[in-house]
């Protein structure tokens, strides 16, 4: 069964050759696994029209000591349609 956590609009900074989406701390904290270490963890996701699953590796990353990130890489680069 499918149900539906997280919306996010893509920026530019999602898109392009790394292969990253940073997510919202509060919607990854409410919705996404707890991560124990820096290392982060595989996860899959479906679709929205259930066609295709998604493979990420889910990390956080500290950026000073009050701000952290967090990513999801896909492996392949997202391509911006604007």
């Amino acid at each position: 069964m499918l149900r539906f956590l997280l919306q996010k609009e893509l920026r530019q900074s999602d898109v392009g050759n790394l292969g990253r989406v940073v997510l919202p701390k509060r919607a990854s904290e409410a919705f996404l696994p707890n991560l124990a270490s820096k290392e982060g963890i595989l996860i899959s996701m479906d679709d929205i029209d259930g066609l295709r699953i998604w493979n990420f590796k889910y990390r956080f990353r500290f950026i000073s000591l009050f701000t952290m990130f967090f990513e999801m890489h896909s492996g392949i680069g997202l391509q911006s349609t604007t």
